[in-house]
């Protein structure tokens, strides 16, 4: 009986990795607007463990000095304040897809080709795969909440807890309108009289902005408020060549809002009968990206060569970072909605 080897150079396995095809696969994602590699990035994006071992990148974060501290004469030996420390990780998993062609003939057939639509598929799926993964993250139960109370006339109002924002939430007087954004800014920028840590702001051209990440249908109520269509006809003029303004549909006393399918909506709110829709208000730090292996494409072939199979490959890790059972860089906030989605 006679056998066949296969001597190491000559393998079954053919492997693409191809810097071409994360350079085309991460730009096309909704997220890779607000990525970038310093702290100062909405998400910033760690590398960290592309070249090294391990499958978790830990990070830290340095409380502020709140004690009063001496005056005139009086001791500092013994009254000096200690700092604290706290610390949070990205885990880092694989996400895979792929594609068989069943053999020659079913790639004959069609009038297209198939090796390049499964390419193509495959890559969409991945770019859809960073974008879910990051609403996943920051979206997860917040620790602060903002909502406009609907048992008050809509007066904004904070809470700790999701369940009582979601029921607070009438659909009269609990949609977006101009006055909350000033109250999201406010929130941002003091931590409630630091309950929590402010959020740090993007500065664009010296000028400092907050994200407010909405769904579909709660930027479609506050296109209908009158206010709010007279305050962008007069908005003073931006920088629309900045990632952060890219597919930006509202800007109001600095807050830039986007919005997105994604974002969590359920019909459950108030007594159980309002259209509400989960937002979150972001600064820098919102979110923390950690790259294990960058997307790459293998393709194998089998039955001698007859099939094709293409898989699309990475490895990373999405986080919204908690501090201290605090989240930092993001604040929840719950809306009520019309139901122009479904």
């Amino acid at each position: 009986m006679g056998i066949t080897t296969q001597d190491s150079n000559n393998n079954l396995t053919k492997k693409i990795w191809e810097e071409k095809l994360f350079r085309e696969t991460v730009p096309e994602s909704y997220w890779s607007r607000f990525m970038g590699n310093d702290a100062a990035s909405l998400v910033q994006v760690k590398t960290e463990l592309e070249k090294d071992q391990g499958d978790a990148i830990n990070f830290g974060l340095v409380a502020r000095l709140t004690a009063g501290g001496v005056q005139g004469d009086t001791l500092l030996k013994g009254n000096e304040e200690p700092l604290n420390f706290y610390d949070d990780k990205v885990t880092l998993d694989q996400y895979r897809n792929g594609v068989v062609s069943r053999g020659r003939m079913a790639r004959k057939r069609p009038a297209f080709s198939v090796p390049d639509e499964a390419r193509t598929a495959l890559k969409q799926w991945g770019v859809e795969k960073i974008d879910k993964l990051c609403f996943s993250a920051i979206t997860q139960t917040p620790s602060f909440v903002i909502y406009r109370d609907g048992g008050a006339s809509g007066a904004p109002a904070k809470t700790t807890t999701a369940a009582t924002a979601k029921s607070a939430l009438t659909a009269a007087n609990s949609k977006l309108n101009l006055g909350f954004f000033g109250y999201m800014r406010t929130m941002a920028r003091t931590g409630n009289d630091r309950q929590f840590v402010p959020l740090r702001p993007i500065k664009i051209k010296g000028r400092e902005w907050y994200i407010l990440l909405a769904h579909e249908d709660v930027l479609y109520d506050i296109k209908q408020d009158t206010n709010f269509q007279q305050a962008q006809r007069e908005a003073q003029e931006r920088s629309d060549e900045h990632p952060l303004f890219t597919g930006a549909t509202a800007i109001y006393d600095q807050v830039i809002v986007h919005a997105h399918e994604f974002m969590p909506k359920a019909s459950d709110g108030g007594a159980g009968t309002v259209d509400w829709a989960q937002c979150v208000l972001m600064g820098a730090q919102a979110l923390t990206w950690a790259w294990g292996m960058r997307p790459f494409m293998e393709e194998e072939n089998d039955d001698y060569g007859n099939q094709l199979g293409w898989a699309w490959n990475m490895i990373c890790g999405v986080k919204k970072p908690v501090f201290n059972s605090q989240d930092y860089g993001s604040i929840g906030v719950y809306l009520a909605r019309t139901k122009v989605s479904g």
